[in-house]
């Protein structure tokens, strides 16, 4: 089971801006290029779509045993792998503390993020929802 978040801001295929602000290089704004927009649409086969606002209220997080239900909802699984990606790893870092919370310390983040897994196209996309009732994958 994956848990996967979005860092667009608006609804799919939204433009990500063209430049971001660079603090660490003190060379003005970073481009395109330092944060590539994905080439593909899609997600990660048996990756479950789970938007941070559905497990974080008014920018804190429920107490543990509501992380659990709605981390079990989406199809968490006690004694199963569990991990998180995003677009380019910063905001599934947060899926990641909030399962940390709900009890799961194994919960991993996935670095690179979807940005990552496309980069090789050998790798599967799946698109569209998971259908209902049948069991994400590993």
């Amino acid at each position: 089971m994956r848990c996967r978040c979005s860092t667009r801001p608006g609804p799919p295929g939204s433009p990500r801006p063209a430049t971001a602000p660079s603090w660490t290089s003190g060379r003005g704004p970073a481009t395109g290029a330092t944060e590539p927009i994905d080439p593909v649409a899609g997600h990660v086969p048996g990756a479950a779509n789970l938007p941070a606002p559905e497990y974080v209220a008014e920018g804190r997080f429920p107490a543990a045993d509501a992380l659990q239900r709605r981390f079990a909802a989406a199809g968490v699984v006690a004694g199963q792998p569990v991990g998180a990606y995003c677009g380019s790893g910063v905001t599934a870092a947060q899926a990641v503390l909030a399962l940390h919370l709900a009890g799961r310390p194994d919960a991993a983040l996935y670095v690179g993020s979807w940005s990552n897994w496309v980069a090789d196209p050998s790798r599967p996309v799946a698109v569209g929802e998971q259908p209902a009732g049948s069991a994400p994958s590993a």
